[in-house]
């Protein structure tokens, strides 16, 4: 009798739980959260609002050190010399943290472009003529999968002490920025953030660059946006050498020295891969400066081509590959 009223008191247990859960009220169902959207006019709006919580804050008049960690400013993007000689300046534009500048030959640094709706800085320029003017592109405009959108073009005309928008803070990215050597109010400024950000075509580009394998699975083309992306490359240059020549003269000679060894070390370093750029170059550096010391220049060149047609053989990515640019595995 006792085993049986334990099973019976067992199975009444169990019937009584579910009973309950079948009358409990349903969770409710968790959806995902959409995206926001990181345009230029989000993030004026983010820093508008980032100004009024800062001045509404009872800690504003605190001031805050940071602790760590130690490497905080990511890819350097540009870098300006403003004056010559003792009252020489540096300045120097991150991917992440702004534009630094420094007085003492780089010992030590001080931000002047921090409190801004954007501190991906693309490139900065000092003005020719005016060591005072420096020009900012907000946006990285390297290919890569974390890129940091930008706010537009500013100005200062004092150094860096204060900060002006000029403009185009819908571009996304800028990745160059030329002043005009005799007036500092002639800016040429080169970016393609509407391209990549508000078209079909910029949406296959990005996702190619960041994922090739889930790009191709999705049924992107990417040969295709490769060889768009080359031509567009292409394009840009023959329209930067153009403007180039209306800012100094150019001879047929201009980049003929470098322009075949440079491309030999993009190829041999990795493609994406500064470290492995930086490894290419010295092979390549120290290759044609030993040959060219018992063979003439011409059989040096043909030694130096031999050698990365042989080195890309064995190892088809060069140096070192990044995943997000891998090669295709044929």
């Amino acid at each position: 009798m006792g085993l049986r009223s334990a099973a019976a008191a067992v199975r009444f247990g169990v019937a009584l739980g579910i009973a309950a859960m079948l009358s409990a009220p349903r969770p409710a169902v968790l959806r995902a959260q959409a995206p926001q959207s990181a345009d230029a006019a989000f993030l004026l709006g983010a820093y508008d609002r980032y100004r009024a919580m800062a001045e509404a804050s009872p800690t504003r008049g605190v001031r805050w050190q940071h602790l760590g960690p130690t490497n905080v400013s990511g890819r350097a993007t540009a870098v300006a010399v403003a004056g010559s000689g003792k009252s020489r300046r540096i300045y120097a534009a991150f991917a992440t943290s702004g534009v630094w500048a420094s007085d003492d030959q780089g010992v030590s640094w001080r931000a002047i472009f921090e409190h801004y709706p954007s501190t991906s800085v693309g490139d900065i320029a000092v003005a020719p003529s005016r060591p005072d003017i420096l020009w900012v592109g907000t946006g990285e405009a390297n290919i890569r999968n974390d890129v940091i959108p930008g706010a537009g073009v500013y100005l200062s005309t004092d150094a860096g002490k204060t900060w002006r928008r000029m403009g185009l803070a819908h571009v996304g990215q800028i990745g160059r920025i030329v002043v005009d050597p005799h007036d500092p109010d002639h800016v040429v400024v080169a970016a393609l953030g509407l391209l990549l950000v508000r078209t079909r075509i910029g949406l296959y580009v990005r996702a190619v660059t960041q994922d090739r394998d889930t790009a191709e699975a999705m049924g992107i083309n990417i040969r295709k946006i490769d060889l768009l992306i080359f031509s567009l490359g292409t394009g840009l240059a023959g329209v930067a050498g153009v403007v180039l020549a209306m800012l100094e003269p150019v001879t047929p000679s201009v980049g003929q020295a470098y322009i075949v060894p440079a491309f030999l070390v993009v190829i041999l370093g990795g493609l994406g891969s500064l470290i492995g750029t930086t490894i290419a170059s010295i092979m390549v550096g120290l290759i044609s400066a030993m040959t060219q010391i018992v063979w003439t220049v011409s059989l040096s060149q043909v030694f130096l081509l031999l050698f990365v047609v042989a080195f890309i053989q064995f190892r088809p990515r060069g140096v070192i590959s990044v995943r997000s640019r891998a090669l295709e595995e044929t």
